[in-house]
């Protein structure tokens, strides 16, 4: 299997040979702190959705996992989720 470079705790990004099964997306104070910044995505300030197999222009919401429709939408453009109903906007990037 291709070892995939993964954050594993804080500060520490390791080769995994699976993927995690969750999303942990951190509160504001420990988002800020920098402890959960990637190498390749520094000072990442929002989530960046996941894009659907098999499903070109799709993506799964970073906040609740429902499909929302990114067509024509550059990747890295910062987009507002609209099936999010949290507190906030919803914001999120466009892989």
């Amino acid at each position: 299997l291709l070892p995939i470079p993964q954050l594993v705790s804080a500060n520490t990004v390791e080769p995994q040979s699976v993927l995690p099964s969750f999303l942990y997306l951190a509160p504001e104070p420990e988002a800020k702190s920098g402890a959960y910044d990637l190498p390749w995505a520094k000072k990442r300030d929002y989530a960046v959705a996941n894009k659907v197999p098999g499903k070109d222009g799709y993506v799964f919401s970073p906040y609740n996992n429902k499909l929302v429709d990114v067509r024509d939408i550059p990747s890295g453009t910062l987009v507002q989720d609209p099936t999010y109903t949290g507190a906030g906007k919803g914001y999120f990037r466009v892989p």
